[in-house]
């Protein structure tokens, strides 16, 4: 079920054709919510070495940074439904 929430999330196209899905209209942030209720960032996009390793290395990266960047990344990457 991830797999096919994640697939029409990034697809609205496809949730409006889709008899399986009751489409309703939401914004980017919910959708990117719903992934991050799921726990599928990780998952989904990796945020690259050269961003880490550009930080400040007395301090890790924090939970709530690594999903932000995640998130910006995934936006720019494949969000094509933009709000």
């Amino acid at each position: 079920m991830d797999v096919y929430v994640l697939y029409v999330l990034s697809r609205p196209s496809l949730a409006e054709k889709s008899a399986k899905w009751p489409f309703f209209p939401i914004s980017s942030r919910q959708k990117y919510d719903i992934l991050s209720e799921q726990g599928i960032w990780d998952r989904l996009v990796e945020v690259p070495e050269y961003i880490e390793s550009n930080l400040n290395p007395k301090f890790s990266l924090r939970k709530y940074q690594k999903e932000a960047m995640q998130r910006l990344i995934f936006y720019l990457k494949h969000d094509n439904g933009r709000d």
